[in-house]
């Protein structure tokens, strides 16, 4: 934001602004996304960490993910969305992003990769479960079959199982370990919304009111035991459930403590076993209701889909990378044979990942439920606020206000220079042309996207031509001109130079000339390709050569297109991309927009900006047109066109304003007879901001 325009009027409507601003509009804007990200960053322990958020309320749509290169949060989950005052969500949030971390630093996404993948083409990573009991034998029979022969429902119903058990158990295993590393803040946040998932979980009662089936009401119990470990609500079960969540038990409490990521597949295959009989119902169900409705073969993943978000509701944090392509190299020591050797659920043999940090007792089922709780314990001012967005808010929120009020002058000032545009007289060539301007007040991606393709050669750009312009700075500044081939005063520090610039000189603060300058360049269709790309690198460097030189800029681009809206068929788009007085700090990014159009109407667009320039201050009026031939439009061509342009470059130097045209096509001899002193030939597009800032600089010293 410009401190020149905080007036205390601004200031009041900043103030206002400030208070109005909504949960949305925060958690959506680019200065709240920006803490997340570096917190994202530090705690995901990779700096190529990539963040996105977006704001969601439905009860289904998941709080956070991640696929362990980017995250995206949902700021307004339903756990967030718990929480009453926005602080709150604001710590909700950074738990989230540390739960996601903790799935990029410890969760391994290409054996999850793997394990998904494989119910899919009928396999079973990393082994065979385990089998003790008929009962098992007998669940893993029937699986089998329903793997081996592929059937649709079957597999649906086994993957999305299989993947959320892994999933309650890799999130119980993960937090601990962040709770363990980050026993701060991020601790902290982890547990208020660790609190509100097994404060979320549906109690019987619901469960029955809603229909729900066995599976849902089996799962709820993993899931809280897994999250709290022995609870009242166990009790309140009836039998056969309490005695399959036993079954369950050991292979939890293995799992979430140990380090192995395989123990937790390992674990999640024989819980699936465990469970089998409501899972087998549920299939059987789906199977008969396919039937019933008649559904075709190719419409039946379509239909569970749907279900599958209508009917379960079982609680989760997240589901880290669940993506279904099996990659090229599967894990060590697995060949996807249904008939594998089984391994023991102690798992001896873990493999140790690289990265990975020991195994943790942290999480067992009396510690579970105690890492739900708020940490008692004291803990370092440092190490505890070490990333407390909460910290930053105010902040946030004068950014953001900020923007948002500048984005109304925006809209403001886009509305006044089309006023503007009305007002300012043109010759009778031009009278009966409609005037549209246009100016971007939302960055579109596209523009965005340009500008980064382009911002290092152009700031590269910009540096060379300030390196030009440091003898005039320092003779405006003052102090000590260096690097001298003659002079009366050697420079101590330059003595070794073997060139024979050792001398230097003092120089007297000299304010010199004052200086406007704007560019305009025709974006007629000619000008495509290496033109107007180079038009786009030559006016953003002008443009931060002149804001280092506090040179009021001004860049306009312009042509026309024809329309049966008005009877001569011709509209003038001037499209506005910086103006003199900076608002939302974007019209660097602006200039990167700069697209051809159509024809060009040079005459009508040098009047407009002419105009704009001839209401400043400044003692030095410049006005430079970059155009790659002669005028081209609806009745406004050749002679006709060129004696336009004599009498408006005659009109604005009459009135103070020197205007220049910098010929970049092949009709360099016709443009220099129409602009003769004014003239500027650059067949070389790479030496155009070298030439124009020398320009600049001619009228500097």
């Amino acid at each position: 934001m410009n401190t020149k325009r905080m007036t205390a009027d601004f200031r009041k409507r900043l103030k206002k602004r400030k208070q109005q601003i909504t949960d949305q509009e925060l958690f959506l804007s680019e200065a709240y996304r920006a803490p997340l990200w570096r917190l994202a960053k530090a705690l995901g322990q990779k700096a190529s960490i990539t963040l996105s958020v977006f704001y969601d309320e439905d009860p289904t749509s998941q709080a956070a993910f991640t696929n362990g290169k980017e995250i995206t949060l949902n700021a307004g989950n339903v756990i967030s969305g718990s929480f009453f005052s926005r602080e709150e969500k604001i710590v909700s949030h950074e738990g989230l992003i540390a739960h996601e971390c903790g799935h990029i630093c410890c969760s391994d996404f290409h054996r999850l990769s793997h394990y998904v993948s494989g119910f899919q083409e009928g396999l079973c990573y990393p082994a065979v479960p385990e089998q003790k009991d008929r009962a098992d034998r007998k669940a893993w029979a029937e699986m089998k079959e329903y793997l081996t022969q592929k059937n649709p429902t079957a597999v649906f119903w086994i993957k999305k199982t299989a993947v959320h058990l892994h999933n309650i158990l890799e999130d119980v295993y993960i937090e601990a370990y962040m709770c363990r590393e980050y026993p701060g803040t991020v601790r902290s946040s982890i547990q208020k919304n660790a609190q509100v998932v097994i404060r979320k979980i549906p109690t019987l009662q619901e469960r029955n009111a809603a229909d729900s089936s066995e599976l849902d009401i089996m799962m709820d119990l993993i899931f809280r035991y897994a999250r709290a470990g022995q609870t009242p609500e166990e009790t309140k079960y009836p039998k056969r459930y309490q005695t399959c969540l036993n079954r369950c038990k050991s292979w939890i409490d293995v799992s979430v403590r140990k380090e192995n990521p395989d123990i937790r597949f390992h674990a999640s295959n024989q819980i699936l076993l465990k469970i089998w009989p409501y899972l087998k119902k549920v299939i059987c169900d789906t199977n008969a209701q396919i039937e019933q409705e008649k559904i075709r073969l190719e419409q039946i993943q379509e239909w569970l889909d749907s279900h599958w978000k209508a009917k379960i509701c079982w609680v989760s944090l997240s589901e880290a990378g669940t993506g279904e392509k099996i990659l090229a190299a599967a894990p060590e020591g697995w060949n996807g044979s249904l008939e594998k050797k089984q391994v023991s659920h102690e798992c001896e043999s873990e493999r140790k990942p690289a990265g990975q940090t020991p195994d943790t007792e942290l999480s067992t089922s009396d510690e579970r439920a105690n890492t739900q709780e708020a940490a008692e314990e004291t803990v370092k001012p440092e190490e505890s606020d070490r990333w407390n967005i909460l910290e930053e808010l105010p902040e946030i929120l004068n950014q953001l206000a900020g923007y948002m009020e500048a984005r109304e002058e925006e809209k403001k000032r886009k509305r006044d220079l089309q006023q503007e545009l009305k007002d300012i007289p043109q010759s009778k060539i031009h009278a009966k042309c409609h005037y549209q301007l246009h100016r971007e007040v939302d960055i579109s991606e596209k523009t965005l996207l340009r500008y980064l393709e382009i911002e290092k050669e152009s700031r590269q750009t910009a540096k060379r031509l300030i390196k030009l312009a440091e003898d005039i700075l320092q003779q405006r500044e003052g102090g000590i001109l260096k690097s001298l081939y003659l002079g009366k005063r050697l420079s101590r520090g330059e003595l070794y130079r073997r060139d024979g610039k050792i001398f230097e000189k003092k120089l007297l603060p000299d304010e010199g000339p004052s200086l406007a300058f704007a560019v305009l360049v025709d974006v007629s269709g000619s000008m495509e390709g290496k033109r107007i790309e180079n038009a786009r690198k030559a006016a953003l460097a002008l443009y931060w050569f002149c804001e280092e030189l506090n040179i009021p800029v001004l860049v306009y681009v312009h042509s026309t297109h024809n329309t049966y809206r008005f009877s001569t068929g011709e509209v003038v788009d001037l499209c506005s991309y910086a103006e003199f007085d900076a608002i939302d700090g974007n019209d660097a990014l602006r200039i990167a927009g700069m697209e051809t159009i159509d024809c060009n109407r040079d005459g009508a667009a040098l009047r407009y900006v002419g105009e704009r320039l001839l209401k400043r201050d400044e003692d030095v009026k410049i006005l430079v047109l970059i155009s790659d031939g002669q005028p081209n439009a609806n009745g406004y061509a050749g002679e006709l066109a060129r004696k336009d342009l004599v009498e408006t470059k005659h009109n604005l130097e009459k009135r103070g304003i020197h205007l220049f045209a910098a010929a970049i096509g092949a009709d360099k001899e016709q443009i220099e007879r129409i602009y003769q002193n004014g003239f500027l030939n650059i067949s070389d597009l790479k030496t155009m901001p070298v030439k124009l800032t020398k320009l600049l600089m001619a009228y500097l010293r």
